[in-house]
């Protein structure tokens, strides 16, 4: 088990994924109450983006670890991927509940607060994420969104955080719009100030078209709204986590978050397994991906 985990862990270190899949089933084969082997295939499946087996996998972890603390905050980051956002919390709180130091630096618990309608819960969350992180303009206008969600517009704007630099491109230039000083002209000018690179430019775009979508949310203007929350989750869209919170924006547009109406649930993948070696004489199976068949 141990030499199938660590040739699993460096097939992974070299971005071979498939190998390093391959590999981690092994180990699951030969030990198949090792925590360790299920963390790492939920980690392999989440960087394929393969949300619904990482939380299984995930799962299997919690099961055998019960104190696995990175494993409750990854499945709550795959549950919120998919719109299950109240999960999320669950998982966010149980980790925290494991580890308490973490709580001031838990953005993401934050973000679940919002879409699962705890306004207030997100406000508190950023106010003490800003003792950690003080120059967060993304810390700063989330606060607002749940303050004015909560409280009215009024009282957000009254209590916008300070902040003095965020040297990232464009957030100053958000976080004036928000405090009433700046322009949509002037977030979108700074976008392509200085010429940057294709993959800088994309990641630029996409973050002034997400917090221009939020802030037209939040001003009541769907119209507006709609049209940056499309540009952000389509020709600038991203990987990374911000990048799934503009795609969670827009199911809840679509009321399709896991507590409303129009969500369809899918049947919940079973833990990883590992299939056994043909006995003599038996036909292996035929060869296709390194994913095992997965059994309850």
């Amino acid at each position: 088990m141990e030499a199938e985990l660590k040739n699993s862990h460096e097939a992974f270190r070299q971005g071979m994924v498939e190998k390093a899949l391959k590999h981690v089933y092994q180990a699951i084969l030969a030990d198949p109450k090792e925590p360790r082997c299920y963390f790492s295939a939920g980690q392999i499946h989440q960087s394929m983006r393969e949300s619904d087996e990482a939380i299984a996998a995930y799962t299997k972890t919690i099961q055998l670890a019960p104190t696995a603390t990175d494993a409750f905050r990854n499945r709550g980051m795959e549950h919120f991927k998919l719109g299950h956002v109240r999960e999320s919390i669950e998982d966010f709180n149980h980790e925290l509940k494991l580890a308490p130091s973490g709580r001031a630096g838990h953005w993401m618990r934050g973000l679940s607060f919002f879409y699962a309608g705890l306004f207030l819960d997100g406000q508190r969350q950023f106010e003490i994420h800003q003792t950690v992180n003080a120059n967060d303009v993304e810390n700063a206008v989330w606060h607002f969104l749940c303050t004015a969600k909560a409280s009215g517009i009024e009282k957000a704007e009254a209590n916008y955080m300070p902040i003095k630099g965020d040297s990232r491109v464009p957030m100053m230039e958000i976080y004036k719009l928000y405090g009433g000083k700046g322009t949509l002209e002037e977030v979108m000018e700074a976008v392509v100030a200085g010429d940057p690179r294709q993959l800088e430019l994309r990641n630029r775009r996409f973050f002034a078209h997400l917090y221009l979508a939020l802030y037209f949310d939040v001003k009541s203007d769907k119209k507006s709204m709609r049209k940056h929350i499309d540009l952000a989750i389509g020709d600038y869209a991203q990987k990374h986590y911000m990048g799934d919170v503009a795609r969670v924006h827009k199911m809840m547009l679509e009321g399709k978050l896991s507590h409303q109406k129009k969500f369809k649930p899918t049947k919940p993948k079973p833990a990883p397994q590992a299939k056994k070696p043909a006995a003599k004489g038996e036909k292996p199976a035929a060869k296709s991906a390194p994913k095992a068949k997965l059994k309850k």
